[in-house]
């Protein structure tokens, strides 16, 4: 490769280093949402999630944003939270969107599947479930 085309593959690598960088934080500012970690570029909070420890609602509070992917999501955290925005203030999150697994369980009736077929087995069992 001449000395032009290596100058010119790292200017443009660099440019779209430069673009996805100032992309990725002007996705990371907020807005008006709770705070929340510092999400990672494609993967989001993912890696910093611990099923068994759940210490963000001591970090950040009882509201908190993670992202998985790029899917924004509010968390919220605690009996008290829930039931207020849930029930006292219920018209206001009527019309939040919906989440495209619980749309796929719902339309089968609770019945999923990991598998594309479905055997006659399976089928048998679902039956009594």
């Amino acid at each position: 490769m001449d000395l032009w085309g290596l100058t010119t593959l790292i200017l443009l690598a660099g440019v779209l280093l430069l673009i996805f960088l100032s992309q990725w934080s002007q996705g990371l500012k907020r807005g008006k949402l709770p705070p929340g970690p510092t999400p990672l570029p494609f993967l989001g909070n993912i890696l910093q999630l611990d099923l068994k420890d759940m210490t963000l609602a001591e970090k950040y509070g009882p509201i908190y944003t993670l992202y998985f992917g790029s899917q924004r999501i509010v968390v919220l955290h605690g009996y008290k939270i829930v039931k207020e925005a849930l029930i006292d203030q219920g018209d206001a999150f009527a019309d939040r969107g919906s989440i495209p697994i619980f749309d796929d369980v719902i339309k089968k009736k609770g019945k999923i599947s990991l598998f594309k077929r479905v055997t006659e087995k399976q089928k048998g069992i679902s039956e009594y479930f």
